[in-house]
């Protein structure tokens, strides 16, 4: 089944929880008249991890199982409780680089419940790093130039991340 929605039928929200996306979730409701139907999330919450990976001598096909043991180590969770995403942004026949996500499946499902209470639907669950790279980038021509992120995740957490040609160059945190 493919949806078909317009760009005006989607709310963006960037949030810290699932409770903070339902609080932020009834204000849109109050204040407007027609409730969009679809939501992309932007989510900044310490259980949410995002990072760049550089891994020498593997396989296309054994990176997925590679990156989610590192999610898991991470997370303290067996890799069957978390959800992860990838993207591949430079290979080589002896190198593959890219960023990568993930998160406890409990989280991301707890998500989808404020979101499926609200009646709308989430078309994107991503960062809050990669959602606000996005929206920079897309109103930007291709230049050679960095772009530098500094993001606070619940007052505990402090990223920077620095972007040239929309592709991740350093990810670091205290």
């Amino acid at each position: 089944m493919k949806l078909k929605f317009d760009i005006k039928d989607i709310i963006g929200l960037e949030v810290t929880s699932p409770q903070d996306l339902g609080e932020k979730l009834c204000s849109v409701i109050e204040s407007r008249e027609n409730l969009p139907s679809y939501a992309a999330l932007g989510i900044c919450d310490e259980k949410f991890m995002v990072d760049m990976f550089h891994v020498n001598d593997i396989e296309l096909k054994d990176l997925r199982a590679h990156l989610k043991g590192i999610c898991a180590e991470f997370l303290c969770l067996a890799e069957d409780d978390i959800e992860m995403d990838y993207q591949v942004l430079k290979s080589s026949e002896d190198s593959i680089s890219g960023i990568y996500m993930c998160l406890p499946k409990t989280i991301l499902n707890a998500y989808f419940d404020v979101c499926t209470e609200a009646g709308i639907i989430p078309v994107k669950i991503t960062s809050s790093l990669l959602m606000s790279m996005e929206s920079l980038s897309e109103d930007r021509e291709e230049k050679h130039e960095r772009i530098s992120f500094i993001e606070f995740s619940n007052g505990k957490l402090i990223y920077l991340s620095v972007f040239q040609n929309k592709a991740c160059e350093l990810r670091a945190n205290s």
